[in-house]
C-alpha cells in the first residue's frame, strides 16, 4: 500500500514539474512576442493619432495591455521546480 501511494505521489509531482516547464516555455515565447507586438501596435496608434483618427487610441490601449501582461509574465517567469534542481528526466535516444 505504501509503495502505491509513493508511486502515485511521484507521478503527481512529475506532472507538476512537466506543467511548470511547459508554462515557463510558453512565457519564454510570449514575452518577446508581446513586446514586439506592443512596438508595432504603438507605431500604428501613433500614426493614426497623428493623422487625426480616434481609432489610434485603441492601438495605444492594446500596447498598454500587451506590455503589462508581458511584464507580469516576466516577473513570474521563474520555474520553482527548476530552482530547486528538480527537472523532468530526459528520455533516452532511440539511436
Amino acid at each position: 500500500m505504501e509503495n502505491k501511494e509513493k508511486n502515485a505521489s511521484q507521478a503527481q509531482n512529475a506532472k507538476k514539474v512537466a506543467r511548470a516547464e511547459l508554462m515557463q516555455s510558453c512565457k519564454a515565447l510570449y514575452i518577446p512576442l508581446a513586446l514586439f507586438l506592443s512596438c508595432v501596435s504603438f507605431a500604428a496608434g501613433a500614426f493614426l493619432i497623428n493623422e487625426g483618427e480616434a481609432f489610434g487610441w485603441l492601438f495605444i490601449s492594446i500596447t498598454g495591455f500587451l506590455s503589462i501582461t508581458a511584464f507580469i509574465a516576466l516577473f513570474s517567469f521563474q520555474n520553482p521546480f527548476r530552482a530547486k534542481g528538480i527537472i523532468t528526466p530526459s528520455k533516452p535516444d532511440d539511436n
